[in-house]
């Protein structure tokens, strides 16, 4: 039970007054807590695998991790305070225009921490897949490198077989030059269009293509079911804390901590109010 103390504090709840109430409360934040730090754990582990889909170095792997995770995780709980209100008036005021944007925020969380993991669930057969896909993309671009250089080679080649063809019907040696030339030609455009190939493959090989993934994982029945299932977990924290009844004895400990809280500092100012006026205004005030 300790070890979920600082996140229920983190929730802004008083752990000590809990302790004093029924079981209740502290069951429901208690359950709220340890579903969060789940959570944190896939959330870490989802932008982990993302980055070293889009990286591939250790160091910006780690770096970046540890910060989007910790930002998601101070704006998850951000919002799941949000929802810990004590002022229950109704059913009907649960789904508020307000609390509707938060679940739908929560949601969107969920759905991204949720996409990663499939991908990672799918396993072999998206890996596959995914190498099909690369090899295709490949191809594609190779003829377009050839489509683009093709007027050129195509050109010099007729005026290649055109010289050749000059030399051998009049036995001359003038075009000899030519033809030098136009090899030469030929093949600074042949080493280009090979460098462009390169540079492609090389590209391809090295890119995760993580939005084809995403695109093949949202067709598989199984990553839903993965996806509902953290997505329920995220929102779940929330509705265990705004679920519990303004009348709860918790709130009513929390509510008379506050009260005393605020009347000790008032007669705290007051009774410093009294005395600042009594020793250097010799001012007595009842």
């Amino acid at each position: 039970m300790n070890g979920v103390k600082p996140v229920i504090n983190l929730l802004g709840a008083e752990y000590y007054l809990m302790k004093d109430s029924d079981s209740y409360a502290l069951a429901r934040f208690s359950i709220a807590a340890s579903v969060i730090i789940v959570i944190t754990f896939l959330s870490v582990f989802s932008i982990w695998y993302v980055i070293d889909l889009l990286f591939h170095q250790t160091v910006v792997e780690i770096g970046l991790s540890l910060f989007c995770a910790l930002l998601f995780g101070c704006i998850y709980i951000f919002l799941i305070n949000t929802f810990a209100k004590e002022e229950h008036p109704g059913n009907s005021t649960y789904l508020t225009a307000s609390n509707m944007i938060r679940i739908a925020f929560v949601i969107f969380m969920g759905v991204l921490v949720a996409v990663p993991l499939a991908i990672l669930a799918a396993g072999n057969s998206l890996e596959q897949k995914t190498q099909e896909y690369k090899a295709l993309v490949l191809k594609n671009h190779t003829l377009l490198i050839h489509g683009y250089y093709y007027t050129d080679l195509q050109s010099l080649a007729n005026r290649r077989a055109y010289y050749l063809n000059q030399k051998r019907v009049y036995g001359t040696t003038n075009y000899d030059r030519d033809i030098v030339r136009i090899s030469a030609e030929q093949e600074v455009i042949t080493n280009k269009m090979n460098a462009l190939i390169g540079e492609a493959t090389r590209e391809i090989d090295r890119s995760s293509f993580f939005l084809y993934r995403v695109k093949l994982v949202i067709h598989r029945p199984s990553s839903w079911v993965l996806c509902l299932f953290i997505v329920v977990m995220f929102v779940l924290p929330g509705y265990l804390i705004f679920s519990i009844p303004s009348d709860n004895m918790y709130y009513q400990l929390k509510k008379e901590a506050e009260k005393r809280m605020i009347q000790n500092g008032y007669r705290s100012f007051t009774n410093l109010y009294l005395d600042v006026f009594k020793e250097k205004y010799k001012v007595d005030i009842e």
